[in-house]
């Protein structure tokens, strides 16, 4: 399946010389005193956009009686005003405008409500290249190496503007993509999303025998449960190339009740 081009990671340097453009390009998860300096600096630059061209947002922060320019050292980020999940569910908390925006982008919905989030071709070149930032930091980026996905999330191809479809096929681009499953199918006569076990029990039989490393990407509760499944029927867990990774992302949605801390279910996985 073909990703969307504006989902891609880039591997390449921006050339932002804004502060919010340099500090995509740091190392992710190095802390030194001139990386938290520049972090601030970017933080007060943001700050300072979203008063500006956000109503709401303005309102909050003079309500709190807090200013961009008081953001003046790394302690000061401590003080900001909170703005809960909850209020991108309740409220327009948006600082493009509709012709400057490139990509908008909701939550999965599972609690009734969506939040909301909207990106202009600046700020999306930011998202792509952090994308690549913080994965190379891990390891997992590698350019050069066709690898399987099975990503337990929406087909992007219908979800098209679900945040987790958009992470999650953008994860398939830090590699050359050799198969691409995703695991939450559309239905349509039902007009809704399924989790499509059977289907997910066999593309990870593809996987064995494809040879190629292989990445579990997604909603924990369902790369558990295909594991599980593969495991039930075979009698073994899968055998797949060495350098193979699963990289779980977002809550347990509706297996609330079948949710495991990170430790058991790595031994699981």
């Amino acid at each position: 399946m073909r990703a969307r081009a504006c989902s891609r990671p880039i591997a390449r340097p921006l050339g932002d010389r804004t502060r919010m453009g340099r500090l995509v390009e740091l190392p992710p998860y190095r802390q030194s005193s001139s990386d938290r300096a520049l972090f601030t600096a970017a933080l007060r630059e943001s700050a300072a956009i979203h008063v500006r061209r956000c109503r709401r947002f303005a309102g909050l922060w003079k309500a709190e009686g807090f200013e961009p320019a008081d953001l003046r050292s790394w302690r000061d980020t401590a003080r900001m005003p909170q703005i809960v999940v909850a209020a991108f569910k309740e409220r327009d908390l948006v600082s493009a405008t509709k012709k400057e925006t490139v990509l908008e982008m909701t939550s999965s919905g599972t609690s009734g409500q969506r939040s909301r989030i909207v990106f202009d071709k600046r700020s999306l070149l930011r998202l792509q290249r952090q994308a690549w930032q913080v994965f190379n930091g891990m390891g997992l980026a590698d350019g050069g190496t066709v690898t399987d996905y099975l990503c337990f999330t929406y087909d992007p191809a219908v979800a098209k503007n679900v945040g987790t479809a958009f992470s999650d096929e953008s994860i398939t681009g830090l590699t050359l993509r050799g198969e691409v499953f995703y695991a939450l199918r559309w239905d349509a006569e039902k007009k809704d999303f399924y989790f499509d076990l059977e289907g997910s029990v066999a593309a990870l039989e593809r996987f064995e025998k494809s040879g190629r490393p292989a990445r579990l990407v997604g909603f924990p509760a369902h790369a558990m449960a295909v594991c599980e499944e593969f495991s039930r029927r075979h009698g073994r867990a899968a055998r797949l190339h060495p350098g193979s990774r699963v990289i779980t992302g977002g809550g347990w949605k509706d297996k609330q009740d079948r949710a495991v801390d990170k430790g058991e279910m790595r031994g699981r996985l």
